[in-house]
């Protein structure tokens, strides 16, 4: 009498078709798929224990809400572009889960918080930059606030060379353009005697 589990590999693969319902549930993750594929999935290889073979099944047999709860991502990936995201997607682990679906269903203040650099990006570029932003952690974040809201002295001492770089040019600038704006102020503001008359010195230089 022949039994299936005193099969070897090669013999289990070739004859799939004599012991379908046993290698659709062999231990071996790869007879498993290999039978799944030539005899056809079924709902219950949405179950299976192998994140590959649950997501074939899903991708063969459609996916339902029920997969958005996966352990795996990529099956949560892609039952949400199915169904269409949710606002419970916006707190999945996943980064990339929460920001499709920010993108998708409009980011929020909260987003500013998020634990992924890319998110809090986005969530600023969409909402604006704050003076909290400067204390950011990522520093394209910090610099992106800088770049908005103007350096300060204590950027230049910020961890990031290039922050530090563009504030030291950033405030040299400034001074410069201040200075500029008081010797105009006090050129408008002399005045000269001529024939008995006061007049502006701007007016005479004109």
């Amino acid at each position: 009498m022949i039994i299936y589990n005193k099969l070897t590999e090669e013999q289990k693969l070739a004859c799939l078709s004599l012991f379908p319902k046993e290698a659709k549930k062999d231990e071996n993750w790869y007879i498993r798929t290999e039978a799944y594929r030539a005899l056809g999935f079924t709902q219950e290889a949405k179950t299976d224990s192998d994140s590959d073979i649950r997501i074939e099944a899903y991708r063969a047999l459609g996916f339902t809400e029920e997969a958005k709860n996966d352990e795996d991502k990529y099956i949560r990936i892609e039952a949400y572009r199915a169904f269409g995201y949710t606002e419970e997607a916006k707190n999945d682990e996943e980064w990339d889960i929460r920001r499709e679906a920010y993108r998708a269903l409009g980011y929020t203040e909260e987003a500013k918080n998020d634990e992924d650099k890319y998110i809090r990006i986005e969530a600023y570029r969409a909402f604006g930059y704050t003076e909290e932003a400067k204390n950011d952690e990522e520093w394209v974040i910090r610099r992106g606030a800088y770049r908005a809201l103007g350096y300060t002295e204590e950027s230049k001492n910020d961890k990031d060379m290039d922050i530090r770089k563009e504030a030291g040019l950033y405030l040299y600038i400034k001074n410069q353009l201040e200075q500029e704006t008081i010797e105009e102020k006090t050129t408008e503001e002399q005045t000269i005697q001529l024939n008995g008359k006061m007049y502006k010195l701007t007016e005479i230089i004109k």
